[in-house]
């Protein structure tokens, strides 16, 4: 970026340790959303997001493991976007762990530009890939080049779609949002099918695999004796439920009717290293049915929910983790995907409705007072079709026709 002229000017706020939808740290404070500052700008990449929303910058980088760049971007208004992973850069950043290197591979972590529209996405994408300089700089990254063509034909596209996961029960701005974002694209003169996939089951694989490690271990150790801060005691609670007491909780739970809770208790725990690769044969077995599936269907793209929710009030994030159970999919299976966003939450949309459990009951708490919060779509391409995701983003733009408003708090301190 600097190379082309770009002024890097300002580092944002995240998360203590990332991987939390929420980002506060003990430095820094609580970052709010510019639209209401009693809720989150998301994580963790949610600073980044606040600021560009309040047009405090044009453009910016975040990294995404689990939606910590989509996620931000529906919370705030913005359009963001998860690459294929290597197809940047991940060199220079941080990582919490020691030393700053995760060894856990199985699940890709990677950067992805975020702005107000996809052009400028685009843009940060064309100017990273030019003259091959980011393989230059960082031989990990393959010496692809960007097809900018692409992205500016005129092709219409074919898109697959779905509302619902079968995981998380996304909310009702949520489910109005892709469903006239379908309309819209079938009137632009796109083709819009529906997919049929059993998607739980892969969000299930990367809750399994991203917490094998057990007791949330590796964070702890990159903390080198920091206290932990209190946003996470509640994942931390959670992961380190001894192995001998989570079947007497699960049964417990599934008595009680809180299946989905008893089934988190039961699988998001430490695995030996043969349960490991087996639930990663899972995966790859999962991926490869979805492939196959997508290729039968002929599709260019795929439109989903991002986050089952809009933002949530502040400390509320480790509570509603699951809702981010749409952009899981996508970052287990190394899909390139993006947000755009495309409406408000209407004040009849103050509700929510699901499966009788806590999630869904912390889910009621959030939807009271959101109405007027961004609510987007998701897009979603096979791997290394980075061009043709940015182009499906485009034509959603297109279509829906949305101009993101200026948030009414964008000159309050965020």
């Amino acid at each position: 970026i600097k190379k082309h002229g770009g002024i890097p000017f300002v580092r944002t706020n995240v998360p203590q340790a990332l991987f939390l939808s929420e980002s506060v740290n003990c430095i820094w404070g609580q970052c709010k959303n510019p639209f209401n500052l009693s809720r989150t700008s998301g994580g963790s990449s949610g600073g980044e997001a606040a600021l560009i929303s309040a047009r405090g910058s044009p453009l910016g980088i975040g990294t995404d493991i689990g939606g910590s760049i989509r996620g931000p971007s529906l919370y705030c208004g913005i359009t963001g976007f998860k690459p294929t992973p290597t197809r940047l850069s991940y060199k220079g950043i941080a990582v919490p762990r020691p030393q700053g290197v995760s060894g856990q591979a199985v699940i890709k972590a990677t950067a992805g530009p975020m702005a107000r529209c996809v052009d400028d996405l685009e843009l940060a994408m064309r100017v990273f890939h030019s003259d091959k300089r980011m393989h230059q700089m960082d031989s990990n990254v393959p010496p692809t080049e960007w097809n900018h063509a692409l992205y500016v034909s005129e092709a219409k596209l074919k898109f697959g779609y779905f509302v619902d996961d079968g995981y998380f029960d996304n909310c009702k701005a949520s489910r109005r949002a892709v469903r006239e974002t379908v309309e819209k694209l079938k009137k632009a003169g796109h083709t819009v099918v529906e997919l049929e996939f059993k998607f739980q089951e892969i969000a299930w694989s990367y809750i399994k695999l991203m917490s094998a490690e057990g007791g949330m271990k590796g964070f702890i150790d990159a903390l080198e004796g920091e206290e932990l801060n209190p946003i996470y005691l509640f994942l931390y609670k959670t992961a380190n439920i001894p192995l001998w007491l989570r079947p007497v909780i699960s049964g417990a739970l599934n008595l009680l009717g809180q299946t989905r809770i008893a089934k988190l208790v039961s699988e998001a725990r430490w695995r030996d290293t043969y349960d490991y690769w087996a639930q990663h044969a899972k995966l790859l077995l999962q991926k490869k049915a979805l492939t196959k599936k997508w290729e039968e269907l002929k599709l260019d793209a795929l439109l989903c929910p991002s986050v089952g929710v809009p933002a949530v009030p502040h400390g509320m994030s480790s509570k509603l983790a699951q809702s981010y159970s749409y952009n899981f999919i996508w970052n287990a299976v190394h899909f390139p995907a993006g947000v755009v966003p495309t409406t408000l939450v209407k004040s009849d949309e103050e509700d929510y409705e699901g499966r009788k459990d806590s999630i869904t009951a912390a889910a009621q708490v959030a939807a009271i007072g959101s109405s007027g919060l961004p609510m987007g779509v998701q897009v979603v391409a096979l791997p290394w079709r980075d061009e043709l995701c940015l182009k499906a983003m485009k034509a959603v733009e297109a279509a829906v026709g949305w101009e993101i408003p200026i948030p009414p708090l964008s000159r309050t301190n965020v």
